[in-house]
């Protein structure tokens, strides 16, 4: 099969334009006889899946924007899961990298979105047993619970890695090192945050924070977690955004 010149979107044999971004083609052989309905089917076909990934991106943007806010960061993760799943739905209307990029990405960003929703299941129920008040019974869970905090920095940089794979053939250089720094930034938040709730456990463990104090400082933490994760989140964003625009434009490649 052709592809689009603009927007590398599949061209099926007797489309006078692409059917993603309309751009009218030239030099297409001749249709053969009754492949009408066929050429029909795919270009509505290649159109719907242009429209799905066109929607997840504006989703998953969405998502990176509320995931920082603490109300409606369950929101915002929902959103992303949607997002993600729609452009992976929609993978086939582009040739190339793009597809493959999509689907190594799309079963990496959920996988890593799942370990992080056990993960936080697991700190719940840890912290529904005051396993910070010295307790030896308690010593196993306590170290095990603060031990898990440090597998948010792989999942931030599995999530990042492949949130960046699912837009990174319609970048350009300017786009790519957005997304990189993106990255970056995401897993230096995971990192200072695990640090930070760990140390602040292990005083309180220790007899040098009160629990009203801990409990203090944990609020402190959160805060901190979610204005460190704001920079990064926003940069994914931008990218989606971008690659959103050029997919509309006819311009991705």
């Amino acid at each position: 099969m052709r592809t689009c010149p603009s927007c590398n979107a599949v061209i099926v044999a007797g489309q006078a334009a692409c059917p993603a971004c309309g751009m009218e083609l030239s030099g297409d052989p001749p249709q053969p006889r009754g492949m009408e309905g066929v050429v029909r089917k795919e270009s509505q076909r290649t159109a719907k899946r242009v429209a799905w990934t066109k929607a997840g991106l504006l989703a998953a943007v969405a998502g990176f924007l509320l995931v920082p806010l603490p109300i409606v960061s369950p929101l915002g993760w929902l959103a992303l899961l949607v997002g993600i799943l729609l452009v992976g739905l929609g993978r086939k209307a582009f040739r190339g990298k793009h597809s493959l990029y999509v689907e190594i990405g799309v079963p990496l960003y959920v996988g890593a979105l799942f370990l992080f929703g056990g993960l936080l299941l697991g700190l719940y129920f840890a912290s529904s047993f005051d396993i910070f008040g010295g307790n030896p019974q308690y010593a196993l869970l306590r170290d095990t619970t603060v031990n898990s905090l440090w597998l948010a920095v792989p999942i931030a940089l599995a999530t990042g890695v492949a949130a960046s794979l699912l837009v990174w053939a319609h970048q350009r250089s300017a786009g790519r090192a957005v997304l990189v720094l993106a990255v970056v930034l995401s897993v230096a938040g995971a990192l200072a945050a695990a640090w930070t709730v760990g140390q602040v456990s292990a005083m309180e463990y220790e007899g040098e924070l009160t629990r009203e104090q801990y409990e203090a400082f944990q609020g402190t933490a959160d805060a901190t977690r979610a204005v460190a994760s704001v920079p990064g989140q926003a940069l994914f964003a931008l990218g989606y955004l971008v690659a959103f625009r050029r997919i509309a434009a006819g311009g991705a490649s």
